[in-house]
């Protein structure tokens, strides 16, 4: 049971899409005439990005990687999914990319029809800058993005804030001398 005053435990189950077609003769062929500089380019705001993103759609073994991870979220969640009215409470949130759609697309169809509530796609959740395979920066690199940093993680931020982060909630009236916030200290 929850400590008096916190929120009822959330549980989060992160899912990365499955593999994909990096199709990197198109991504050579879109960042090259438009001269734009290599980190910033396949990143969501770059123009030949929508391009790009059209045709990095899952490969076979990627299409049965999603498969396997909705029957196994399915199972994780049984009881929840069975449980009336928990349907609000069971959530799928996917990015904008077109391999996190088709993933969550088929995770979706392992889970029983109208006990997950679907969310728009949410560009907050793509990938950013940095992007993995930029790690380890060489030396500069990281200056060099600054910029970008701050933007991307500002995004971050908001995609966490909204699914993850919880603030404190409203306190019960206290039954103690504390003044109604629940946990002894008295409010302002």
């Amino acid at each position: 049971a929850p400590a008096r005053g916190a929120p009822p435990p959330r549980h989060i189950i992160l899912v990365r899409h499955g593999q994909y077609d990096e199709q990197r003769p198109l991504s050579r062929a879109l960042s090259r005439p438009a001269g734009v500089p290599d980190r910033d380019f396949g990143m969501p705001l770059d123009e030949a990005f929508p391009r790009l993103d059209a045709e990095q759609t899952l490969t076979p073994l990627g299409r049965q990687q999603a498969t396997a991870t909705g029957r196994r979220i399915a199972e994780m969640l049984r009881g929840a999914l069975q449980e009336e009215g928990r349907e609000a409470h069971v959530r799928l949130h996917v990015s904008t990319l077109t391999r996190a759609k088709e993933t969550a697309d088929l995770i979706a169809a392992e889970l029983p029809a109208g006990r997950v509530r679907r969310l728009a796609p949410d560009p907050n959740l793509a990938e950013g800058y940095p992007p993995a395979h930029r790690i380890p920066y060489s030396k500069g690199a990281l200056a060099d993005g600054a910029r970008e940093v701050h933007v991307e993680g500002a995004r971050m931020e908001a995609a966490y804030r909204a699914l993850v982060y919880r603030g404190r909630p409203p306190y019960p009236p206290d039954d103690g001398a504390g003044g109604g916030r629940g946990d002894g200290a008295a409010e302002a």
